[in-house]
């Protein structure tokens, strides 16, 4: 079965953390961090403590990526980055997530939810090619074939569009 990526993106981290609580919700994981000296290498380390922590971890440029690995059910992990994690990434936090169930819509509801988040996608195997212009609804990759679902915030409200891969 193909894998289905969920993704966020905030120009604030504690929406993206507050997402990935939701997500988790009560699922058992493993937390790693990647100390931001060792971003290129991809080099992630074990990291204990409550998500208080693994904020400030983030927040204080200590990490620039979380990632979490979950035991059982139907996610099977969950990654946060920081804005520019890669010197190639997207100006803002993010929140990528994959999962096993093709039966998406409870997620992407919750995570919709959050305030603060900028867009909330569904993917097919891989996440969409975003830049700044991208989440302007009038420019975004509506006709991408990966794309199953978007929503973007414009004007306060979101657009929320099926995409040609829709399950």
């Amino acid at each position: 079965m193909p894998q289905v990526l969920l993704e966020a993106g905030s120009s604030d981290l504690r929406p993206i953390v507050q997402a990935a609580q939701v997500v988790l919700g009560k699922e058992s994981f493993r937390a790693e961090r990647l100390p931001s000296e060792r971003t290129h290498e991809l080099d992630y380390e074990p990291a204990a403590g409550a998500w208080v922590d693994f904020e400030d971890d983030l927040s204080s440029a200590r990490a620039s990526s979380l990632r979490f690995m979950v035991e059982s059910g139907s996610l099977r992990w969950l990654l946060i980055y920081a804005p520019n994690f890669d010197s190639q990434g997207v100006p803002w936090w993010s929140l990528v997530v994959e999962t096993r169930a093709r039966d998406y819509a409870e997620l992407f509801r919750s995570m919709r939810e959050v305030p603060g988040l900028r867009y909330v996608i569904v993917s097919n195997e891989d996440t969409l090619d975003l830049h700044e212009a991208a989440l302007d609804p009038e420019t975004f990759p509506w006709d991408d074939d990966r794309l199953i679902r978007a929503a973007l915030v414009a004007g306060g409200s979101w657009v929320d569009r099926h995409g040609p891969a829709v399950a």
